[in-house]
Formats: C-alpha cells, structure tokens, sequence
C-alpha cells in the first residue's frame, strides 16, 4: 500500500512496500542502478529475495527511503532518499533513481530530486544537502544543475565503468539556490513563509 508522504505535479513519494520486491530486483538489477546500490556493483545479482532483505533493512535501520509513485496509476517508478542526516550541523545527502528506462527522460528524475530536496530542507529543517554523481551520468548531472547544485569537488579516475575510469563529482545545494526559482510542494500551513524565510536566513 502506497501513502502520500508528498505529492507533486505527476509524482508522490511514499515509504517503501516490501511487496515491490520483484519491481527492485529488476532495477537493482540493471548496470547503470547496480553500480550505485549494490556493495558488490555490476558483479552482484538480486533476486526477489534479496531484494526484499535489502528493503525490510531499509525499514529496519530507520532508513528515509521513498518510493517515487505515479500519480496517475500508482505505478512505483523509482526511489530517492535521504541519508547521512547530521542534526546537529544540519547537512544530509540525498540520491535517487528513475528504474525503468521508460519512464526516463520524462522530467520524472528532476521533479523527484525536487520533491527529496524540499521534504530535507522544509521537513528535516536541513541547512545545507549534498549529493555525489559518476561523470558518465550525464541525465544526472543535467539534473543536479537544474535543481540548483553546485560542483563543489572532484575525486579523478574514482569508479570504473566499462572497463574506463570516471571521476566522482561532489554537488550541494543551498536554500538560497533552491527556492528562488521553485515554491515548495508544502503549501499548507500558516507558518509556511516564516519557515522558508528562517531556513535562507540561516545562511
């Protein structure tokens, strides 16, 4: 069963359901995923077990992991998250994927990295969020960039990919960089503005 954790244009975020194990099997599955999630990168193999261990120790450590869902079908079409939550200093990391190639290319990945950024800064009450992209993805790193990252550093020849050496790029985003072109996907509550004008002038 899907929840509405947060709701934009085409897409909601909802915590995860172990019954979509055979749906992550297959994206956890795929080279370009693979190489993000899995410890043992395009070498590993999922199975719909595996799969659903993987999520249920999602679940079981406290994880902010989200289901990215359809809103027109309820159709999982991905999964973004937020991890290394520091609450004292107010920093986290977030990262996501669209599964299906299908469904790529459609703006999908921008308005869920939107949504993931917005439920860390207006939700957590992050100060700062970073994120960390290969060089080959180049769909992310079109993304980061048009959600308000900055390139903030560079490990050269840091991953390799068929049989070549990538860079690992290091991106964060401000609230300043955020909001100015984009108004939150929290429009509820009469202390909205205040919340949002706290949150830059803590900069």
């Amino acid at each position: 069963m899907y929840y509405k954790k947060l709701v934009a244009e085409d897409l909601y975020l909802s915590p995860i359901d172990v019954n979509d194990a055979p749906i992550f099997a297959k994206w956890f599955n795929n080279c370009d995923i693979a190489q993000m999630y899995s410890k043992g990168g395009l070498s590993d193999y999922f199975t719909e077990q595996k799969a659903r261990e993987k999520l249920e120790q999602y679940i079981s450590n406290n994880e902010y992991r989200f289901e990215v869902i359809r809103l027109s079908d309820d159709k999982p079409i991905g999964l973004f998250s937020i991890n290394e939550v520091d609450m004292q200093n107010r920093t986290c990391r977030i990262g996501g994927f669209i599964g299906d190639e299908q469904n790529r290319g459609k703006g999908y990945g921008t308005q869920a990295l939107k949504m993931i950024c917005d439920m860390a800064f207006f939700a957590f009450g992050m100060r700062t969020i970073f994120t960390r992209v290969h060089s080959y993805n180049t769909p992310s790193l079109k993304t980061v960039n048009k959600v308000g990252f900055k390139k903030v550093g560079t490990l050269k020849d840091f991953i390799v990919f068929n049989n070549k050496f990538y860079d690992h790029l290091y991106f964060q985003l401000m609230p300043k960089d955020f909001y100015k072109n984009f108004t939150s996907y929290y429009k509820r509550g009469n202390n909205f503005s205040a919340h949002i004008t706290d949150l830059l002038n803590r900069e």
